[in-house]
């Protein structure tokens, strides 16, 4: 069995909402295990008052906002002058899910909306800067097991139903970023290409542009997706569905980013 396997649930262990929500059970726990003594429960009352401020704030958008200006790069928006300005070789579309079960395609592999978006940022960009496209992305972790198609078919499946050029480079192998990297270098560098504009989510691309670079890239980031550094207002500090989807990935991609840092 692959441990890479094992990621996305370990990872859900720390990040939100159910790293705080565990901090709570186990308060309760302790709390109900020792309801019949004479402790003033000073531990089980800090895990579930800790376990509760951590929710509320991972929970915010205002939280969340503060953590990507501590953690994470912003990019500006690119455009196919910056390509030729950078010499540029090829564009590089990174996956970001697949939508599984896709009955209404007659469950035929098909792109989820991070990687739709992905991918038609840069074959706009491909196109307009008469540069070759590749697309990486095989089966997530976080879908092993689920299905046999990969984001790569998806991608392929996308593209001609929009009536686009083929990418001219598919990996289907990758599961996760690292992979991508290293894939996309097998693949390319052999045929002499190298400096590359990457395109993925400005969230994802701070880790992505580290490991591509560490493959021996020249990348220049395309993000898609651009965060907001919008003022904070304190209607932010309210917690909300997207403040918790943005807290998460933020965690996870500082995460991410210090077990690449201490493998170095």
């Amino acid at each position: 069995m692959n441990l890479a396997v094992l990621k996305p649930f370990l990872s859900s262990l720390v990040l939100p909402p159910l790293g705080p929500l565990l901090l709570i059970f186990i308060g309760f726990l302790f709390l109900v295990f020792k309801k019949r003594s004479k402790k003033n429960y000073v531990v089980e009352k800090i895990l579930i008052a800790v376990g509760f401020v951590l929710l509320w704030l991972l929970s915010s958008l205002a939280m969340a906002n503060l953590m990507y200006r501590q953690v994470l790069t912003s990019y500006a928006a690119t455009n196919a002058a910056e390509l030729q300005r950078h010499n540029i070789q090829a564009v590089i579309v990174l996956g970001g899910g697949l939508q599984l079960d896709a009955a209404e395609y007659q469950y035929t592999a098909q792109l989820g909306p991070n990687s739709a978006t992905r991918l038609r940022y840069g074959s706009i960009l491909a196109r307009q800067a008469k540069l070759p496209l590749a697309f990486s992305g095989g089966i997530s972790w976080s879908i092993h097991g689920q299905t046999m198609q990969t984001e790569a078919q998806g991608a392929q499946n996308y593209l001609q139903s929009l009536g686009l050029p083929a990418a001219k480079w598919l990996d289907g192998q990758s599961s996760d970023t690292a992979e991508n990297a290293e894939e996309m270098a097998k693949l390319l560098k052999p045929q002499g290409f190298q400096r590359i504009a990457l395109v993925t989510d400005e969230w994802h691309m701070t880790r992505a542009q580290l490991l591509f670079e560490k493959q021996g890239f020249y990348v220049l980031p395309a993000a898609v997706n651009l965060i907001a550094t919008t003022t904070i207002t304190p209607l932010d500090w309210l917690p909300s569905a997207d403040g918790l989807m943005w807290s998460r990935l933020a965690l996870r991609e500082a995460l991410a980013l210090l077990v690449i840092r201490v493998r170095q």
